[in-house]
């Protein structure tokens, strides 16, 4: 993965395209599972890079769909 931060348009829906095309198989989310206690058993639910920029394009579509669109303000409340 490269730090190539030369386009000043660049926003993180790109980037994480550019990054799921360059490293799709990469992790781009660790979460823990289970209690904090158990921090020596501890085990990470992941999310890769390509699975991020598929599910991020697929609520981007949903808004989309729903006419949300560049400019506009909105709020979302997630679990």
């Amino acid at each position: 993965m490269t730090n190539d931060t030369s386009t000043s348009n660049s926003n993180v829906a790109s980037r994480i395209a550019t990054v799921a095309k360059q490293n799709g198989d990469g992790i781009a989310i660790a979460s823990p599972v289970g209690s904090h206690r158990q921090r020596s058993q501890r085990t990470y639910r992941t999310t890769s890079f390509a699975d991020l920029n598929e599910r991020s394009s697929s609520i981007a579509t949903g808004l989309q769909d729903l006419g949300i669109g560049p400019g506009m303000r909105m709020a979302m409340l997630v679990p």
